[in-house]
């Protein structure tokens, strides 16, 4: 089970972790902790030191480690830097211990020439250290973009690009592990981002069809 693409749950944090604790709950769902997962954007430190409570994996939408380049991707991010959120999720995670045990991902969604070069890579090597330091298992998901029709000029890096930026961060931080996700679905515009675009299309269509045949 993923919180993910129904509204935020960093800004629903209470009522997600209130609802990972009745899924993993043993007298209820009795769904194991790992296989529930919070996704958010972090849009506040706040969320953090709630989510970090709930019984369940957590997932940071990163996208870059650059706050610049971050605003743009994330609109949500301008009151807070990346380091803010960074280290307002460690504390949370230092905190509390048992919590240290399940894997916190980050993922970056890398788009060509934006945010998938060298530096790129080193910076988010750098930038996630100290969370490597209080957080046992770190898993950085690298998940190439999913190209939609509105936006021509975002296109996923090459493989050759995903592989060297993948190999970068492994020997600059030994100590997380790096997954690249396979795409799947995308050839039928079946993938992650691209099916609300294809059903609000849809939508939009009938309802002209629909204020055609009424006229």
């Amino acid at each position: 089970v993923v919180f993910m693409g129904m509204g935020d749950a960093g800004r629903n944090a209470d009522q997600a972790a209130s609802a990972a604790a009745i899924l993993t709950d043993d007298a209820k769902f009795r769904l194991a902790r790992s296989k529930v997962t919070v996704s958010t954007v972090g849009p506040s430190p706040d969320c953090f030191d709630v989510l970090a409570r709930a019984p369940c994996m957590l997932a940071w939408s990163l996208h870059s480690a650059d706050d610049d380049l971050r605003r743009r991707l994330v609109p949500t991010h301008a009151s807070h830097s990346v380091l803010e959120l960074r280290d307002a999720l460690a504390r949370a995670l230092a905190d509390r211990p048992a919590v240290r045990t399940r894997t916190l991902m980050l993922a970056a969604t890398l788009i060509a020439d934006l945010n998938d070069s060298d530096d790129d890579a080193r910076r988010l090597a750098d930038f996630v250290g100290p969370l490597v330091d209080v957080a046992r298992k770190v898993n950085v998901d690298l998940i190439p973009v999913n190209p939609v029709a509105h936006a021509p000029h975002f296109a996923p890096p090459t493989e050759a690009r995903l592989a060297r930026f993948a190999a970068l961060i492994r020997h600059l931080e030994p100590r997380v592990h790096v997954a690249l996700r396979v795409q799947r679905g995308d050839d039928k515009a079946a993938a992650c981002g691209q099916l609300l675009l294809h059903h609000t299309k849809a939508q939009r269509a009938r309802a002209a069809a629909a204020k055609a045949t009424s006229s």
